[in-house]
């Protein structure tokens, strides 16, 4: 009787690690991640990268045209921008490198929210026009969402 519980209870234990152990190595995405297509993180970085393009160009209209223009205000602002703007160029790159593994990216859709975040900052008491503030608002909307499917923080 011995016997028959101790083989069973190490035929249970065999096979309770056979499954956790065959999970991890089919299921590696994240809880945060499933459910995600990788065509709809693909669509939202393209978006994000073409308003943040937009963004940088009308900041630099704007700022050009201000009482800022040629202060060191100015130039945080823009390398504050710059930092955004390389952030979301190097999340495409590991995005389209990793493949079938896109949620390995979240560390680069992090940066990208800091830097967001630290421009935001430095954006939030100044005067920009309309143009400026709308396209700000939307690479605000398009990050918000990545930021959502990666299970981080909003902008």
């Amino acid at each position: 009787m011995k016997k028959i519980v101790t083989s069973t209870l190490l035929a249970s234990l065999a096979a309770f690690f056979v499954l956790i152990t065959a999970d991890t190595a089919n299921a590696q995405q994240p809880r945060w991640a499933r459910g995600r297509t990788r065509a709809n993180v693909n669509q939202t970085i393209r978006r994000l990268e073409t308003e943040t393009d937009r963004f940088r160009r009308e900041l630099d209209r704007a700022l050009d045209s201000s009482p800022m223009d040629g202060t060191r205000r100015e130039d945080r602002i823009e390398d504050r921008a710059a930092q955004l703007e390389n952030a979301t160029d190097e999340l495409r790159r590991e995005f389209d490198r990793r493949g079938d593994t896109w949620w390995e990216t979240r560390e680069n859709v992090s940066k990208c929210v800091t830097a967001a975040r630290n421009l935001n900052r430095l954006l939030r008491d100044r005067r920009l026009n309309n143009l400026t503030r709308n396209s700000w608002a939307r690479v605000q909307r398009e990050l918000n969402t990545l930021a959502g499917y990666y299970g981080l923080p909003r902008v």
